[in-house]
């Protein structure tokens, strides 16, 4: 079972380099602005992903809204 979970954590990295790789060479082909990841005052770059910081902030507000104020421990 070990040597299973290695096999398969080496392939993910291996994928997630792979494509990071591919990303990198094939937009910085198409323009000048070919950037992995970088951060801004009010986002984050990610590929070709924005994250807005407000977004970020309003999902975390909704996701509290559902959680219970008080925790018990069993």
């Amino acid at each position: 079972m070990k040597k299973e979970v290695r096999i398969l954590a080496l392939a993910t990295i291996a994928l997630a380099i792979g494509i990071t790789v591919s990303y990198y060479n094939t937009s910085s082909l198409g323009y000048d602005n070919a950037n992995i990841i970088s951060f801004d005052t009010e986002q984050i770059n990610l590929f070709d992903y924005h994250i807005r910081y407000d977004d970020i902030e309003k999902y975390y507000e909704k996701i509290t809204d559902y959680l219970p104020k008080d925790i018990i421990v069993i």
